[in-house]
């Protein structure tokens, strides 16, 4: 992706999403950096907790970073409602599982 269009991505993020974007900049700024990736980091994906130890792969920067597989998550949302049952086929480190849990609430199953 070209610069400006970089640049006008992360202002347009700076602006709808502060904290995002802060996070975004303390992953890829050095100086804060050596800090996220010596201990796993922990947020919510739609209300549940989730651990990421992003030292292990690039993908689960992007996981937490909201990034991984963003057109599946998207199906996901518009999809799932609290109350449904989700079945998740290959699960790794239970990225989707933590999504899905999240989308069909407390009265929904994931297995």
């Amino acid at each position: 992706m070209p610069w400006p269009a970089r640049a006008w991505r992360a202002a347009t993020l700076l602006v709808h999403q502060p904290q995002l974007a802060a996070d975004r900049c303390r992953i890829h700024v050095g100086w804060c950096a050596w800090l996220a990736f010596r201990r796993p980091l922990r947020r919510r994906i739609n209300g549940v907790w989730f651990e990421f130890d992003i030292s292990l792969s690039r993908d689960i920067r992007s996981m937490y970073f909201e990034w991984y597989d963003a057109d599946v998550v998207g199906m996901m949302k518009a999809v799932l409602k609290p109350g449904d049952v989700f079945l998740d086929v290959g699960a790794n480190i239970g990225y989707m599982s933590a999504i899905g849990a999240g989308l069909v609430g407390k009265t929904g199953e994931v297995h």
